[in-house]
């Protein structure tokens, strides 16, 4: 599980910054279960597989 702030929409990835200032970059598809509508500076929790694959990604309060 990775959470943190939405950073950057690349493409097919969405780049989030945990905590400790690390910049980790998922992959979204259409397999990702996104709940709600998430943008740019939203603060995310993702659920992802060993290959940093988005599982599920939804906004946290």
């Amino acid at each position: 599980m990775i959470k943190g702030n939405l950073v950057n929409i690349d493409y097919g990835d969405y780049v989030i910054k945990e905590k400790d200032g690390k910049e980790v970059r998922v992959h979204v598809d259409k397999k990702t279960q996104v709940v709600g509508q998430i943008k740019k500076g939203d603060r995310v929790e993702a659920k992802v597989d060993a290959k940093d694959n988005a599982l599920l990604i939804r906004s946290l309060p």
